[in-house]
């Protein structure tokens, strides 16, 4: 810009006014100009920094929606992990409880049912003794009645031949040759003269016997027969080779 100078005391003519009117427009122009490109300028630099500013927060922004989301993500992934952790602790202690409840009534179970057992042993030995307590007292009942009952007859048997009359007799008792006796007891009859039926009798052989053989009880059915019970104690049968004649002493006592 140019500056004009003026003396003290000049007067300017048209010329100058023109000049200076025109100069005035042209420094008017020219602050215009350099005005409007300050404010464009500024406007420029406005606009640069209000983008700058948007695309640093919306940078900011994505950043913070980033950072966000993957805080998010993160604490989701905490979350689950924990949630999945729990539900395998839960699960863990619950499978653990249960096999405990399971052993703890299995064992309940095994105590119970062997403690029944030992109950029923119990019971049944107590009974096993009870019933044979009873069977041996029935049965020493039984062996003293009947030993009673025995003294009772044989008492009876004494009485009956101190008043009975005593009739000794005599028998002979032939095993003919070819005969066999069978193993255990069997029979043979003897006439014998005199004998009464149901007489009480002593049989006495006053000969050997043969080997294996003895005499049992002998008792009259018929009057005048005498029934001779022979025992053979050998396994197999008794054969008679030659015939054999044997003496019977022979005692009745009647009432």
């Amino acid at each position: 810009m140019e500056l004009l100078v003026f003396q003290r005391g000049f007067t300017p003519g048209r010329a100058t006014l023109r000049t200076l009117r025109s100069y005035s427009a042209n420094v008017e122009a020219g602050l215009d100009d350099r005005l409007r490109a300050e404010s464009n300028a500024r406007q420029t630099g406005d606009a640069n920094e209000a983008q700058a500013r948007t695309s640093a927060d919306t940078a900011e922004a994505q950043t913070r929606a980033a950072t966000d989301a993957q805080e998010k993500a993160d604490r989701q992934a905490a979350d689950t992990a924990e949630a999945t952790a729990r539900a395998n602790a839960d699960t863990a202690e619950a499978s653990t409880r249960a096999a405990a409840d399971t052993a703890e009534a299995t064992a309940r179970s095994n105590a119970d049912a062997a403690l029944q057992t030992q109950i029923t042993a119990e019971v049944t030995a107590r009974q096993n003794a009870v019933s044979a307590e009873i069977t041996a007292r029935a049965a020493a009942v039984t062996t003293e009645a009947q030993a009673r009952a025995d003294a009772d007859a044989a008492l009876q048997t004494q009485i009956n031949a101190l008043k009975a009359v005593v009739v000794p007799l005599l028998g002979t008792m032939t095993l003919a040759a070819g005969i066999t006796i069978l193993a255990g007891k069997s029979t043979r009859t003897v006439a014998v003269t005199g004998l009464k039926r149901n007489d009480n009798l002593v049989v006495t052989p006053n000969a050997a016997l043969p080997a294996n053989l003895s005499m049992g009880e002998a008792y009259c059915l018929t009057d005048g027969t005498l029934t001779v019970v022979l025992v053979n104690s050998a396994a197999l049968g008794l054969s008679i080779a030659t015939a054999q004649t044997i003496p019977l002493g022979i005692i009745a006592l009647r009432p």
